[in-house]
């Protein structure tokens, strides 16, 4: 038999020639560019729904959590396909509506082994930022999950606690805010690096 690595050339070599004649690319964003045309037709879907007066309380929930997950969904190809967040155009947000929106959408697509603690001072939860919602959004992806993934997902327990904390600061004659995320999960492995 050839090398271990000569043997993952030809099975790579191989991969490459069938998506080439799929025409699919190898990147992320090829994929993302592919998922594009439904996911707009989806997103569309459901906003329309959302107009609808014709649903009642129950159904305006499942929208919700459909509308939600999908939302996230979307932003997984984002993540993917987006390198650089700096090009993307930004408007100012307040913070902590933004943060607290994003506590409600959770429960719907993320994990219920935790709970999340909100709070900050009064200047830090009136603040406004200038910020991608985009990308915002998925720095609070990262987050959570991280904190789903290496903090809470081996024990399910009440005492699950993630705390986000906004602060004010003045800074060389200007304003600041910090963000504090912490969870009282599982730390890290001892032997990690």
């Amino acid at each position: 038999c050839p090398s271990i690595s000569d043997q993952e050339k030809i099975i790579r070599d191989a991969e490459d020639k069938y998506l080439q004649q799929l025409g699919l690319g190898r990147t992320s964003s090829d994929i993302a560019h592919m998922l594009g045309t439904p996911s707009v037709h989806i997103g569309n879907a459901l906003k329309l729904l959302e107009l609808s007066e014709n649903l009642n309380e129950d159904d305006r929930k499942t929208l919700s959590y459909l509308k939600d997950n999908f939302e996230y969904m979307d932003r997984l190809m984002k993540l993917n396909s987006i390198l650089d967040f700096s090009k993307q155009s930004k408007k100012p947000i307040c913070l902590a509506n933004f943060i607290r929106d994003y506590i409600d959408k959770w429960r719907s697509f993320g994990s219920n082994t935790f709970r999340v603690e909100f709070d900050g001072d009064e200047n830090a939860l009136k603040a406004k930022v200038s910020a991608n919602s985009d990308a915002l959004m998925i720095m609070f992806d990262c987050l959570f999950d991280n904190a789903n993934r290496h903090g809470f997902h081996k024990k399910k327990s009440p005492d699950n606690e993630m705390t986000i904390v906004l602060l004010s600061e003045m800074k060389d004659g200007a304003p600041y805010i910090m963000l504090r995320v912490g969870n009282n999960g599982s730390p890290l492995d001892k032997d990690f690096s």
